[in-house]
């Protein structure tokens, strides 16, 4: 017990300080969650439900088909948060991405539990979370790099600040990174739904 040393003085503004982008990443990703569910219940209609139906229920759920729908849509995701990176006004456009991603998980989630109740609900957190969790911990983790990136271009070009963007190589490495992290969470996501799919029915 005496080489566990615990800090009683922690400045706590100073770790807002530190972390401040991702707090306001995360703060606009519970935005997104609210919006998706306040705008789903408002517009509850079947024939909302039933285009949700044509895209969240498919008759094929073979592990490979899984696999090809979740790489591309999380691709897209990335692939726009790194367009943004390059852009000299992707700093505050890269900002909608946690939103677009919290508002398509709470439809997702609402359109599941209007339909099954609790057990939907249930099935759909199953299949959702660990997108939700490793998915979108990337994803932040990208967008504040995009966000950084697309600040030191901006300065670069409207400021001459050409020292800001000498060290853009450490940043396309980090999205190098990211890239293989969300192909192995989209390989870890699918045979997560592919399971759950062969043995869980609604």
């Amino acid at each position: 017990m005496d080489n566990i040393k615990i800090k009683k003085n922690t400045d706590y503004s100073k770790l807002i300080e530190e972390n401040k982008h991702y707090i306001l990443i995360t703060a606009i990703y519970v935005l997104g969650l609210i919006a998706g569910t306040l705008i789903y219940k408002n517009l509850d209609t079947d024939a909302l439900n039933k285009t949700l139906e044509k895209i969240l229920i498919s008759n094929d759920n073979t592990f490979l088909s899984i696999f090809v729908q979740k790489i591309i849509t999380y691709l897209c995701v990335y692939i726009l948060a790194v367009v943004f990176a390059l852009s000299v006004i992707g700093y505050p456009a890269v900002n909608i991405i946690p939103f677009l991603c919290g508002f398509e998980i709470a439809v997702k989630l609402s359109y599941y539990y209007t339909l099954y109740n609790v057990k939907g609900l249930g099935y759909s957190l199953l299949l959702n979370a660990p997108e939700i969790s490793a998915f979108m911990l990337i994803m932040i983790f990208t967008v504040n790099q995009a966000g950084e990136l697309s600040k030191k271009i901006f300065k670069s070009t409207f400021m001459k600040e050409s020292s800001e963007i000498n060290n853009a190589s450490y940043y396309l490495k980090k999205f190098c990174v990211y890239v293989l992290e969300i192909i192995c969470v989209a390989t870890v996501n699918s045979l997560i739904e592919f399971l759950l799919s062969s043995i869980i029915t609604l």
